[in-house]
């Protein structure tokens, strides 16, 4: 689902302004996976193998004039936090039980966890990236 460029900017400056940062990414996160990969489409996402790193450049502008400045100031300051998340794919897991119960029979399965693994490794190293290089583009 792609969000409005204008909500992604508003969260971006809320969090920056915030002051509880494991708090923030934690809602952060849980947003991402509410309005990016949702219950109606993790079924999805896990059987065609779809990329969550290019799922969350494309649907959350990463690499827009506008939001990509925000993002990797966000994440530069967070970073200690994202990693913590990003790297714990048990915290994951359960946030994508408790927004999709009803699919828990595949998140669960051997190749919903697998996914689940793979994905969290890929979207580090997508984030390391795109955070910490200097160059305007991470594409």
């Amino acid at each position: 689902m792609k969000l409005e460029l204008e909500e992604v900017r508003k969260k971006l400056e809320k969090a920056l302004r915030a002051r509880n940062k494991e708090k923030v990414v934690k809602g952060f996160v849980k947003w991402l996976l509410s309005n990016v990969v949702t219950s109606e489409n993790i079924v999805e996402a896990i059987q065609s193998n779809m990329d969550l790193a290019e799922i969350l450049r494309e649907n959350c502008y990463l690499e827009n004039d506008v939001i990509r400045p925000l993002a990797k100031m966000l994440m530069r300051v967070y970073w200690p936090e994202i990693e913590d998340v990003i790297c714990n794919v048990q915290k994951i897991y359960e946030l994508l039980l408790k927004i999709a119960p009803q699919h828990s029979d595949i998140i669960s399965s051997e190749k919903g966890i697998n996914y689940l693994n793979e994905q969290c490794a890929k979207l580090y190293d997508y984030l390391y990236d795109y955070t910490w290089s200097e160059g305007e583009q991470n594409g």
